[in-house]
């Protein structure tokens, strides 16, 4: 049986796919179809379509009980409709064809602004949709210090965890909550995707003595450089109604090489600072389907404006000589290669600088795109910008 979570997952990741199918099959405008049973029949086809393991007369008796609570007739039409659905194994036969224009948007589920950038940035663009519209790996971050030892307290919890591709990071499978276990409690891991983790796992490579990330909350990049470098101590900001975030995870990992202040407190002197600024995620499509439809192509000026804000803010805190380490869990062409030009032209004293990271089979040249599924990670964008 097709857990109800995974159904209504797979209703968001695939609305516009869905809705069109409706109407498609039924044909009835889609709008003017009764709510609640249009909600009945974009589950019942999410679950059809886009999921395994369902019977498809289930499916179909399933959806007609909860007509029934609406009407008789709203049964009868939910029926008469699924039933001539699910005769269709394969949902690419209702749409149109390949030369309209809104074939590829039904075909991988996205808004075609989503679609256009996507291909501007990968030339396998529809091998990076098709990874975006895949579950994501559930990824953890494992103490530094403790990294075996906390692997193998889990394990006896009854936990199962595998080894993943950054030094500290792990899969985990299992349907228990891990927030009950004595490890979550007592500080020794964090929910992390391995992309997230690289950038505190690189900026930890760079010879700094002052260090700012000035985008904290929640706190994932900071506490692992303060569990990396213990001898260090970290400066962390954010706005006010995020600092809390901040201070709840390092309090529960017990990080006292953290400083918090306020974004009105800061001063000139950093030798590096971190910039994961605010941006449109599509990156990060893969654990949150709703970005699709809630973000809009008109939303990248404001994203950008807020990045070159942040970008020039950061730049006048550093010294001569100091970097930032910009990311952006996106690949729009607005918060990457323009927002650098924006930022280069108006800072005549900035510059990029280039850079390699190796890892295993991580092989990164700056500036550069993580790809969304690269190595099982979500998609980011890495800059470094250097003070001269």
């Amino acid at each position: 049986m097709i857990s109800n979570s995974r159904v209504a997952i797979e209703a968001v990741r695939r609305r516009n796919t869905l809705e069109f199918l409706v109407g498609k099959i039924s044909g009835q405008k889609y709008a003017n179809i009764q709510p609640e049973i249009r909600e009945i029949m974009l589950s019942a086809l999410a679950e059809h379509f886009f999921t395994t393991g369902s019977h498809p007369g289930a499916v179909v008796s399933s959806a007609v009980e909860k007509a029934k609570k609406k009407s008789r007739k709203s049964a009868g039409f939910v029926n008469a409709v699924l039933r001539k659905a699910v005769l269709r194994p394969d949902y690419r036969d209702s749409l149109p064809g390949p030369k309209e224009s809104n074939y590829n948007s039904l075909l991988y589920s996205f808004p075609e602004w989503i679609i256009r950038a996507t291909q501007s940035a990968f030339p396998d663009w529809e091998k990076v949709l098709d990874t975006l519209n895949q579950p994501p790996p559930n990824t953890l971050r494992l103490d530094p210090g403790s990294t075996g030892e906390t692997a193998r307290t889990l394990e006896l919890e009854g936990y199962r965890l595998a080894p993943a591709h950054l030094p500290y990071a792990y899969y985990y499978n299992e349907p228990k909550n891990l927030l009950d276990s004595k490890a979550w409690s007592q500080g020794k891991f964090y929910f992390q995707d391995e992309g997230s983790q690289l950038i505190a796992e690189i900026a930890s490579t760079f010879s700094a003595d002052k260090v700012l990330d000035l985008c904290a909350a929640p706190g994932g990049k900071v506490t692992l450089l303060a569990q990396k470098c213990p001898e260090k101590v970290y400066t962390a900001t954010d706005l006010p109604d995020r600092i809390p975030l901040i201070r709840e995870n390092l309090q529960r990992m017990k990080l006292s090489n953290v400083n918090i202040i306020g974004l009105d407190q800061l001063k000139p002197g950093y030798d590096l600072i971190l910039v994961d600024a605010p941006c449109s995620s599509l990156g990060v499509i893969r654990r949150h389907p709703e970005i699709k439809w809630e973000k809009q192509q008109k939303d990248l000026s404001n994203f950008q404006k807020t990045q070159e804000k942040l970008l020039d803010q950061a730049f006048n805190l550093l010294k001569p000589g100091g970097a930032i380490f910009y990311s952006v869990c996106t690949y729009t062409k607005e918060e990457t290669g323009d927002l650098l030009n924006l930022f280069l032209n108006s800072q005549i004293d900035a510059r990029i600088e280039t850079l390699e990271y190796r890892l295993d089979r991580l092989n990164l040249k700056f500036p550069c795109f993580i790809k969304p599924g690269f190595l099982e990670m979500d998609g980011f964008f890495l800059a470094l910008l250097k003070k001269c």
